[in-house]
């Protein structure tokens, strides 16, 4: 039988993320499991979008008040099941598959915000490269997807190997 103990779940703090975290919970509800919520800060994205540099005060400082708004989200959506909190500098997609090896993620839940044509080759999705790089299997839940529609898995041959442990 598949046993889920530990759920990570990425986030933006988007609707689409929130979504996520919802079915996560829902999960940990009936396998008895935890849930993990990560949020990645984008180190290119440092200067300009957040107007400090990588090794800063500032940085120390977003990254814990960014832990304490995961923490709030976690307690209200998952209750019982919350668990850790990560808040980490990188690339999303490998910071992501990073941690869930680390941490021991037996289930990714990540939103997918739906991109398609020219704005996804541009932008890239990070689940879709989380599902094709993760060892552990990887639900994505669709953008606009209501409770019990629009979610996909995405287990490759290696994350159903990953699962069987």
């Amino acid at each position: 039988m598949l046993k889920i103990n530990r759920i990570l779940v990425p986030t933006d703090f988007s609707d689409h993320a929130r979504a996520a975290l919802t079915y996560a919970h829902e999960l940990a509800e009936a396998f008895g499991a935890r849930v993990d919520v990560l949020h990645v800060i984008e180190e290119a994205a440092l200067a300009l979008v957040y107007g400090i540099e990588a090794v800063s005060p500032g940085l120390i400082d977003l990254k814990a008040r960014t832990r304490a708004a995961l923490q709030e989200m976690l307690g209200a959506e998952a209750g019982e099941h919350a668990g850790g909190v990560y808040v980490e500098v990188g690339h999303p997609a490998v910071t992501i598959v990073r941690c869930a090896d680390e941490i021991g993620t037996d289930l990714v839940v990540i939103s997918s915000h739906g991109r398609t044509g020219f704005r996804r080759f541009v932008m890239g999705s990070v689940a879709e490269s989380v599902v094709r790089t993760a060892s552990c299997p990887v639900i994505t839940v669709k953008s606009g997807g209501k409770p019990g529609q629009g979610v996909h898995t995405g287990v490759h041959e290696e994350s159903t190997a990953a699962a069987s442990r």
